[in-house]
């Protein structure tokens, strides 16, 4: 109990100090009574008051006055009849160095018992003077990392706290330095410390603590708000580490990509529209690629994407992504290739509507405007075969001409196998040789169609 009662007195916790000495069972409220004799001392000693009007000199001659009674009550027969613990905190009222040094077993650190010992020999000490008094309260105390840092705080070394809360805290978290500097240059309390590279010590700061919250999975954001308030520094930063953000999900992708363009970061923003693009493709997502192509405005890629949708095409006789491709818009522009895209799905779309006079005039331009890859030509020309059947004519003799033209230009590019070969002579036929022996059978009835609507065009010109 009477151990308790020192500890609430060094910490200046009068009330909680008096209503500990109450419960002791030796108190009672008599003459003579040393715990009574405490108790009182505790009850009348001054409290600081500037609320109401007090001044420092008035409570400095309230507190000596008390103190004197302290000392005076002490070396009276009043405690002669206490209990050891007991003398210690009658002593500790009356200023006693030693009492209080004392205490130092009951403390946690250095700087409690440094309150402690203020409290009761210099309660109105000046700020500048409190480091005069901690080299003996720091004896007996293991030190730790962190005692430099206080050293620092009591000297009033402004730059020194920084740079040891650095040292310290740093390698882990540059929250506490970057917000300690932040608060000191906002009130003023900061000087201009310039680094070497330019800026000065804040914005360093904050740069460091905005980097270390960049490679954070979930705080990421709140590091590029940090960047947007180091005006010398800190865009040119961002545009460096924005690109470093692991991607991983679409959803982070574009929060990413928000982030670009609302700080006006193009090129940040297509370089992360790319890598997303060409994900998307590892994975085989076609048509999530080209989205993220057309936000990066690649001309090159997208051409790339646009040929594999082609050849996907050729593969399967059908079109996937159609939601993408028919809203392609001003898109299309970005290169030949998706202009064709575009333009071949509005043939079919054409085709499908009935529209077959619009359709083939679309199907002609592309194969006379060389829109259309090469390796696309024969796929063009067998689209061209029912138009070609049809009972009204579709396609003027000149145009025909140009099918013809386009067909032989297909049929001389095409590789043959040599049947005389002696690997081939005895071989069965591979899948690749059938698909060539029916698109070749097909392009005898297409030249065949192409005669016939020949004739049919020039009837009907000269009709």
């Amino acid at each position: 109990c009477i151990l308790q009662v020192k500890l609430m007195v060094l910490h200046g916790r009068v009330d909680v100090a008096r209503n500990l000495l109450s419960c002791c069972p030796r108190f009672q409220q008599a003459p003579g009574n040393p715990f009574a004799c405490v108790d009182d001392l505790l009850r009348r000693m001054p409290q600081p008051q500037s609320l109401f009007g007090q001044s420092l000199h008035d409570f400095t001659m309230r507190w000596k006055r008390w103190q004197q009674e302290c000392h005076t009550r002490f070396l009276g027969n009043e405690f002669h009849t206490a209990p050891s613990g007991l003398q210690d905190v009658a002593k500790m009222l009356a200023g006693d160095e030693d009492a209080l040094q004392n205490c130092s077993p009951l403390c946690q650190s250095w700087y409690e018992l440094l309150v402690g010992k203020l409290l009761y020999t210099n309660p109105t000490v000046k700020s500048v003077d409190v480091q005069l008094n901690v080299a003996p309260c720091r004896e007996g105390f293991t030190p730790t990392a962190l005692d430099d840092i206080l050293l620092s705080i009591l000297a009033f070394d402004v730059h020194t706290v920084i740079k040891q809360c650095s040292v310290t805290l740093a390698p882990l978290n540059w929250w506490f330095s970057a917000h300690l500097t932040d608060l000191l240059h906002h009130c003023g309390q900061l000087e201009v410390y310039h680094m070497d590279y330019g800026t000065n010590l804040r914005e360093f700061l904050l740069l460091e603590f905005a980097t270390s919250l960049l490679s954070h999975k979930t705080l990421w954001q709140v590091g590029v708000t940090y960047f947007d308030h180091c005006p010398a520094m800190g865009r040119a930063h961002l545009e460096l580490l924005v690109e470093r953000i692991p991607l991983t999900s679409e959803r982070k992708a574009l929060k990413v990509l928000s982030v670009c363009q609302q700080r006006g970061m193009s090129e940040q923003a297509r370089s992360i529209c790319r890598v997303m693009a060409m994900t998307s493709l590892r994975r085989g997502r076609l048509g999530t690629a080209l989205n993220w192509c057309l936000r990066s405005k690649d001309a090159q890629l997208a051409s790339f994407l646009a040929d594999k949708l082609l050849s996907q095409y050729n593969e399967q006789g059908v079109f996937e992504h159609l939601d993408l491709i028919d809203n392609l818009g001003s898109s299309m522009l970005l290169n030949n290739r998706l202009t064709f895209l575009a333009k071949y799905r509005e043939f079919h779309q054409f085709y499908n509507e009935q529209r077959f006079k619009e359709a083939g005039h679309l199907l002609f331009s592309l194969l006379d405007s060389r829109l259309a890859p090469l390796h696309f030509w024969p796929t063009i020309l067998l689209d061209a075969l029912p138009l070609l059947e049809m009972d009204e004519v579709i396609f003027s003799s000149a145009q025909t001409y140009e099918f013809m033209y386009c067909l032989e230009e297909v049929r001389m590019g095409r590789t043959t196998i040599d049947p005389t070969s002696p690997t081939n002579q005895d071989a069965m036929e591979t899948e690749g040789e059938s698909v060539a022996k029916q698109m070749a059978e097909k392009f005898v009835l297409l030249n065949l169609a192409l005669a016939r609507n020949l004739a049919r065009a020039i009837l009907f010109q000269t009709s």
